[in-house]
C-alpha cells in the first residue's frame, strides 16, 4: 500500500511537470518563430548585454507588431532565437 501511495504520488507530479512544459511550448513556438523571422530580417532586434538577451521594442513596433509577447520569453529561448540566427 505504501509503495503504491509512493508510486501514485510520483506519477501525479511527473504528468503534472510533463503537461506544464507542453503547454510552455505551444504557447511559446509562434511567437518565436516570429521573433526568429524578425531577427533574420534586422539582427538588431535581440541584443547581448553581460551575457544577457534584450529586445529592442522601437524596432519591433516600427515592423508593426506588439513588443509584450516578445518580453515574455525566457532568456533560454531569446538565446536559441539568437543561437539560430547566426547559423
Amino acid at each position: 500500500m505504501k509503495v503504491y501511495c509512493i508510486a501514485s504520488i510520483f506519477s501525479f507530479f511527473a504528468a503534472s511537470y510533463l503537461l506544464a512544459g507542453y503547454h510552455h511550448l505551444v504557447k511559446t513556438a509562434p511567437v518565436k518563430n516570429q521573433l526568429f523571422r524578425l531577427v533574420k530580417t534586422n539582427r538588431s532586434v535581440i541584443y547581448k548585454k553581460f551575457n544577457r538577451f534584450f529586445i529592442q521594442d522601437e524596432i519591433i513596433l516600427k515592423q508593426g507588431l506588439d513588443p509584450r509577447p516578445f518580453k515574455k520569453l525566457s532568456q533560454h529561448d531569446l538565446k536559441e532565437v539568437w543561437e539560430c540566427a547566426e547559423q
